[in-house]
């Protein structure tokens, strides 16, 4: 089980987009995920974070009729897991354009046009409305994410996400386990 992360510049068509997940109200919490294609028709899932997700569906509902979404990502952090790419903006080094006159997108865009010899590609984009997640993903949806504070005095018992950087470990007391003083239930 190893991860590599590694900064990349990407494109693709977009060719399958996700819902929203916009649960929490702080919009650096909301999450979009989709599936990108390159010219070989290979493809990598794509996860947007905070405002870019809302760029993308502001966009896509701004151009309703649009029948082809092509995306850069400059500086995407790319991350494997267990051998399988995927690809999410990271923070605001990322910069992303989508169906930009730029000669990176015309050229992808006109390229796709020869292979697949279609002008107006109406149906090149789906969307799920029932998502598929990898592991990694499904924990993430089906759990709720908390702050530590949230967690000193929990009012209900259940699986939480939390993230944080560990500096230094106490070798100076015994080993032991966090449990909750209500119930008495192990904290992993």
């Amino acid at each position: 089980m190893s991860t590599e992360k590694i900064s990349k510049d990407v494109i693709g068509e977009v060719v399958s987009l996700g819902k929203l997940d916009s649960h929490d109200v702080s919009i650096s919490k909301h999450r979009l995920t989709l599936q990108i294609r390159n010219l070989e028709g290979l493809q990598v899932n794509v996860t947007l974070f905070a405002d870019f997700a809302c760029q993308m569906i502001s966009y896509l509902e701004a151009h309703k009729q649009v029948g082809r979404v092509v995306i850069i990502l400059q500086f995407a952090r790319l991350n494997v897991y267990n051998g399988i790419p995927s690809v999410n903006n990271y923070f605001d080094h990322t910069r992303m354009f989508i169906n930009a006159d730029l000669p990176e997108i015309v050229a992808f865009t006109d390229s796709l046009v020869g292979l697949r010899r279609i002008q107006n590609p109406s149906s090149s984009l789906t969307f799920d409305s029932s998502q598929s997640y990898n592991e990694y993903e499904d924990f993430l949806n089906n759990h709720k994410v908390k702050n530590i504070v949230d967690l000193l005095e929990p009012q209900e018992v259940g699986k939480f996400i939390i993230v944080g950087t560990i500096y230094g470990i106490r070798q100076d007391i015994d080993w032991y386990y966090d449990a909750c003083s209500n119930c008495e239930k192990k904290v992993d």
